[in-house]
């Protein structure tokens, strides 16, 4: 009886552990430069960059140019519909004002928190980079290299608590086993059944008075809305 309980908690254990390790993922194709503004050499840094950083976290990043405003994340998943669901997405509109956008989807999007993205948004490297030097090469590889730092979850810690949850599992199945193999193997103590019952001679209602509270409800609330995504269609992330 033992040995099978020390089996069937070393499997769990072993199942559990499978699942703390993270899914590789290789980009084949990174930059869609729609507006022509990279060279191949450019193109070939900013994919070295992203199999790089992006090669162990499971998610995928790409680096969109549009030669206007109004192409959102969408529009390129429409486009592209054998792109990694689970992305990071960076499109530069190569118009006057250089504006740039930044999307996330699947698993991205739990990961990457707001605060994160205004720091990957505001980053000297790239908002300078974009917005005055022109240098969307350079702007390109510090968004990958943020990004990837946002998405890549914390393996050890991952891998610990599932250790822990596992252990703690294991540990409350056990008990349980054993606690109600033990009650199985010894008589009942005491005739609880027989001596302990439970019998009522007498029931009486008393009526202890009544107490009123009054309360007085304002009729003037005031309504307020939260903080959400505006503009740039679904995964939209922000812009500058």
């Amino acid at each position: 009886m033992i040995k099978k309980i020390i089996s069937v908690l070393l499997a769990l254990f072993l199942a559990i552990s499978l699942f703390c390790f993270p899914v590789l993922a290789q980009n084949d194709k990174v930059v869609y430069d729609y507006a022509k503004v990279f060279s191949e050499a450019e193109k070939a840094q900013i994919t070295d960059a992203a199999n790089r950083y992006f090669t162990d976290n499971g998610c995928s990043v790409y680096i969109v140019t549009a030669p206007f405003y109004g192409y959102w994340g969408e529009d390129f998943l429409k486009e592209n519909p054998g792109v990694d669901k689970n992305s990071v997405i960076l499109i530069l509109s190569c118009n006057s004002s250089e504006n740039y956008d930044m999307y996330t989807y699947g698993k991205c999007d739990r990961l990457i928190s707001n605060g994160e993205v205004d720091i990957i948004l505001d980053d000297p490297d790239v908002f300078d980079n974009i917005k005055y030097e022109g240098d969307y090469t350079s702007a390109a590889i510090r968004f990958i290299e943020l990004s990837a730092e946002a998405c890549t979850p914390e393996i050890a810690l991952a891998i610990a608590v599932g250790i822990i949850f596992g252990l703690v599992a294991a540990i409350t199945v056990f008990i349980c086993v054993i606690t109600s193999y033990r009650k199985k193997q010894h008589s009942e103590k005491y005739p609880l059944d027989r001596f302990a019952r439970l019998e009522i001679t007498e029931s009486r209602d008393m009526f202890a008075g009544t107490f009123i509270t009054k309360r007085i409800i304002q009729s003037n609330r005031s309504r307020g809305g939260g903080g959400g995504r505006s503009g740039g269609g679904g995964g939209h992330r922000g812009g500058r």
